[in-house]
């Protein structure tokens, strides 16, 4: 049950505070490595293992990968048991941040300095962190894991893995908070290899083997496959509106208690067989919420919970790399 607020000098003292807060000041996540040298951090709790990969040299994004268990000191990550294969993953070292921005990652987060950091979590139903930098002055970034507040007994799983892909052009339809090439949060992502992931086993007309549904919002199923070669299921979620709405994103939010709309983050599994949709269950304690009327940072109550509010990316209608509007999340403060 933990918050903790504060800057970084550069990406790895970045990283660094991210792992002592889950392994000591958040506490119940295991590191399986910090490695500088390679540009690796895994950590690791009960049935999920993140790490990430970065460019030592450059420093510019970060892949994400998810997989079921830590390996070794030795093991690169994306190489790590069960591994989604979501995430560049094809060299242990001398990769290109062109090339880690080819799949699941942290895009253009850069080496800091870090205006700021937030780390939100708790662990008292589902244990998560939720990760939110400014990398640049009022621009931020998004990731994070942990698990769902699951809907149903009868699945296996509920661990997610997410990123943040902001399409980094000027082009004035790319850039909006609703295009599904970017992927927020648990989201509706159109790209293929972007996208959150879930570990799910045993749902409805799930393909033999399969062990992950890829959020992939595309008319057809995900074409990707995990690192044993099984087949990734589909699924979308609602980061950025998705199968309710955009409409919800245009309720711009109040100062006042009654006037902040906050719409839960919901998680889909798509059963292509019978064209059915299930509900796989909600991400705990994050919202997505209209900031037009809203400080980046901004806290605000409801009730006995506290919020604190952020752009997606940056919150702006100008033609930049960065814009996303008014579209934001609203992370509650557990402390």
């Amino acid at each position: 049950m933990t918050y903790q607020t504060g800057s970084a000098t550069d990406l790895v003292d970045l990283l660094s505070k991210l792992s002592t807060f889950a392994t000591t000041t958040h506490g119940g996540w295991s590191q399986g490595y910090l490695n500088v040298a390679n540009g690796w951090l895994e950590l690791s709790k009960g049935n999920l293992s993140v790490s990430f990969k970065w460019n030592p040299s450059t420093k510019g994004s970060l892949s994400v990968h998810h997989a079921t268990a830590f390996v070794s000191t030795g093991t690169a990550p994306g190489k790590h048991t069960g591994d989604s294969n979501i995430g560049y993953n094809t060299t242990d070292t001398g990769h290109s941040d062109a090339n880690l921005i080819s799949e699941r990652c942290v895009n253009a987060i850069g080496d800091g300095p870090f205006v700021s950091y937030h780390f939100f979590a708790d662990d008292t139903t589902n244990d998560y962190i939720h990760v939110v930098v400014e990398a640049e002055p009022t621009i931020f970034r998004h990731f994070g894991f942990g698990t769902l507040d699951k809907v149903g007994d009868n699945w296996t799983g509920g661990e997610y893995v997410y990123g943040h892909n902001k399409v980094q052009t000027t082009n004035s339809s790319a850039t909006t908070f609703s295009s599904t090439a970017n992927a927020f949060l648990i989201d509706d992502c159109g790209v293929n290899d972007l996208g959150a992931t879930v570990r799910a086993t045993g749902l409805p007309n799930q393909a033999a083997g399969s062990k992950f549904v890829l959020m992939y919002s595309a008319s057809s199923a995900a074409s990707s496959s995990d690192q044993d070669g099984d087949p990734h299921s589909s699924g979308m979620g609602t980061a950025r509106g998705g199968m309710m709405g955009y409409a919800f994103n245009a309720m711009a939010a109040g100062t006042g208690s009654l006037h902040v709309p906050l719409i839960p983050i919901h998680a889909f599994y798509k059963d292509y067989t019978n064209k059915h949709v299930y509900l796989m269950g909600t991400q705990p304690d994050v919202f997505l919420c209209n900031v037009e009327n809203l400080t980046a940072g901004t806290e605000f109550t409801i009730g006995s919970d506290t919020y604190i509010a952020f752009p997606a990316a940056q919150k702006t209608d100008q033609v930049t790399l960065n814009r996303t509007y008014f579209g934001g999340y609203a992370y509650k403060k557990v402390s």
